[in-house]
């Protein structure tokens, strides 16, 4: 676990909760800290109402998730283009993102979303707005969403463990069976299995998870329709002060034969190598990022021809990367290729109600400011 800048840096891995096969760097700190609240539940301090520094002992909610402090209500977000991205179109080539922060939502006094919006209209009201209402029955959550004109087209059923876990979620659309997850553990082996079945019941995707011990995932494997998209091994330094850092990690293919693999040293890759002219399961972006709290973010990211990217997000005195200082992107001579910076005016609470996005010039080397985002936020 991070223990701010000085301490291990907590590692963000790949995780198919939902069968969904990619995360982009920007979004893997806000997925660890879901599955975090598992372990944190209510006999903590909410997230949002506590301190920074308390992160991530404390309970997180949906509002957390979107690094919002105190008992938001409402969030509104309108956009101002002030000039044109300096940088010129590349095909097939990634490039970084102004990090979005949502349109319109509405938040629960408890941190759970109610309404979201992804537009507004001309006088900032939010168009075809989604409404969601939560119902508990026993162990059982029963979440209902629509839109005004078909409020319950969408209903999602969750069945949780004494512990909290989630182990079963079954999606409908007007009573028909959309989709059924699997969530299954056996402290045993610190195996962990997800499966996710369509309307018919048949296999969509299917992960195992094996940890350590001490709790530290050591190995991954994704089926996605019976096809092998990642198995992946992690090793750790045994012998470092603290907790063991992530020494190593390596990729097979459906024989089990290694095919690329990445050493670390205290966080930073110094070696890396990829099978030349392997098949498709070289294609996926894969990588590994880990989160300094309060401190950066660092995303390697092998690309299909075996050269390494390198994704660094500041966030100086944040614990996670949803409002970061600014975003570097490196080749792997640690040649800067893109940067964006942001510039925050933030409420008495220290949430930002200005952000100005500034990208960088790859022709003048001058940052150029590009867009202007006003936030209103209402409380409870």
């Amino acid at each position: 676990m991070a223990d701010g800048a000085t301490g291990s840096p907590r590692l963000l891995s790949w995780h198919p909760i939902t069968g969904v096969l990619e995360f982009s760097p920007m979004h893997l700190l806000a997925l660890v800290m879901v599955t975090l609240a598992v372990a944190a539940r209510a006999q903590q301090l909410s997230c949002d109402v506590a301190p920074e520094q308390e992160l991530p002992n404390c309970h997180f909610t949906v509002r957390s998730n979107y690094a919002l402090h105190g008992r938001v209500h409402t969030v509104r977000v309108m956009r101002q283009e002030l000039s044109p991205d300096p940088r010129p179109p590349r095909p097939n080539t990634p490039t970084l993102s102004i990090q979005e922060p949502g349109v319109w939502v509405v938040f629960s006094p408890d941190g759970d979303i109610i309404e979201n919006a992804g537009r507004l209209s001309p006088d900032g009201s939010p168009l075809d707005p989604t409404s969601e209402r939560t119902m508990t029955a026993g162990s059982k959550t029963i979440v209902i969403s629509g839109t005004a004109g078909d409020p319950e087209s969408f209903r999602r059923e969750e069945s949780f463990a004494p512990d909290g876990t989630l182990i079963e979620e079954v999606a409908y659309q007007h009573e028909n069976l959309l989709s059924r997850y699997v969530h299954g553990e056996d402290s045993t082996t610190g195996s962990i299995e997800d499966t996710t079945y369509d309307a018919d019941g048949n296999e969509i995707s299917h992960s195992t998870e094996r940890s350590d011990k001490r709790g530290r995932v050591v190995e991954t494997i994704v089926f996605n329709l019976g096809r092998l998209v990642l198995h992946i091994c992690d090793s750790y330094d045994e012998t470092s002060d603290g907790d063991p850092e992530l020494i190593s990690r390596a990729w097979f293919d459906k024989n089990g034969s290694r095919f690329r693999e990445i050493m670390l040293r205290h966080g930073e890759a110094v070696s890396w190598w990829q099978r030349p002219n392997c098949d498709e399961l070289c294609q996926p972006d894969h990588g590994v990022g880990l989160n300094f709290a309060f401190e950066h973010s660092v995303y390697y990211e092998f690309q299909p021809g075996g050269s390494l990217l390198t994704t660094i997000q500041h966030h100086k005195g944040l614990y996670g990367n949803i409002d970061n200082d600014d975003v570097e992107r490196l080749n792997q001579d640690g040649k800067m290729l893109e940067k964006i910076a942001y510039r925050y005016v933030r409420d008495k609470l220290g949430n930002w109600t200005e952000r100005t996005a500034s990208v960088l010039d790859p022709a003048t080397g001058q940052m150029v400011d590009v867009r202007l985002d006003k936030r209103d936020l209402t409380y409870y």
